[in-house]
């Protein structure tokens, strides 16, 4: 005989407010190598392990918090925002997430 499955549905409200936190402080500068674009990333202000990194609102993935990153970029693009967020589990539906940076390149 096949099981039956049964499906629970629950709906979770999150806030995510950038940069509502001013110790959570993210900095960003560009740079160009041999026609290569590169970001680097300084942050302070968050206790979590790991952090969630984002570009132009997408999530490239989970990074160490150790404060610095350097990230290779396209070649096409000339404007980028980044910014933290700490992975879940979250506090009181709240997402912590740093100030917002921007790289803009001529």
């Amino acid at each position: 005989m096949i099981g039956r499955c049964a499906i629970a549905i629950t709906t979770v409200c999150l806030v995510v407010t950038l940069g509502a936190s001013q110790e959570f402080d993210l900095s960003a500068s560009g740079s160009k190598e041999r026609g290569r674009q590169y970001a680097e990333l300084t942050w302070t202000g968050s206790s979590s392990l790991l952090l969630d990194l984002y570009e132009n609102g997408v999530l490239l993935g989970t990074i160490d918090n150790d404060g610095y990153e350097l990230l290779a970029l396209g070649r096409r693009e000339r404007y980028f925002q980044f910014w933290l967020c700490e992975p879940p589990p979250y506090v009181d539906n709240t997402m912590t997430c740093s100030s917002v940076a921007t790289v803009n390149f001529p």
